[in-house]
């Protein structure tokens, strides 16, 4: 027998094959969570796809939330929710999955060392700049990325119908 998993991802079953995440915990609470780590949040909790993280999901886990600083959200999720992440205090790095549409406010509010965003390549090098359908299907909450850090980068896709290129464009896109 293996050793037990490193974290438990709680989840809410929406129908027979989706799921949403709730919670995402160490195996061992009493655990110190000494090092920064990278959480990958997984595209498959047993037979369910995880389609959207709620808010809050790392609320219940204070000495994760505090360490991490690298964060992957599998390519199955289509949804980030208000405050999903909201002040984690060592994120620095997301990768945003090739299924994600939305992402709500405050989804990474307050994460003020939050400097890179990195958005999913797999499908948007398959358009060329005359679909404008494609480009305008993720959405991005004005506030959702309102982190306080000094600087933050979105890498990805130029494209001036792209959610991830008007934010970075607007007027009041200061973070």
């Amino acid at each position: 027998m293996g050793a037990p998993p490193k974290y438990i991802a709680n989840i809410e079953k929406i129908n027979e094959s989706e799921a949403k995440l709730v919670s995402y915990f160490p195996y061992d609470a009493t655990a110190n969570v000494d090092d920064y780590v990278w959480i990958k949040i997984p595209t498959n909790v047993g037979p369910y796809k995880v389609v959207s993280i709620e808010q809050g999901c790392f609320d219940n886990a204070a000495k994760l939330k505090e360490k991490v600083s690298r964060l992957s959200i599998g390519d199955s999720v289509a949804a980030v929710k208000a405050g999903a992440f909201k002040d984690m205090p060592a994120l620095q790095w997301v990768d945003i999955g090739a299924a994600v549409a939305n992402i709500e406010s405050e989804a990474f509010a307050e994460c003020k060392k939050l400097e890179n965003v990195v958005f999913s390549q797999a499908i948007t090098s398959t358009f060329n700049e005359d679909n404008v359908e494609y480009w305008q299907e993720l959405k991005i909450a004005d506030d959702a990325f309102r982190t306080n850090s000094e600087r933050l980068t979105f890498h990805g896709a130029v494209n001036p119908n792209y959610a991830p290129f008007k934010l970075a464009m607007s007027a009041n896109n200061s973070s």
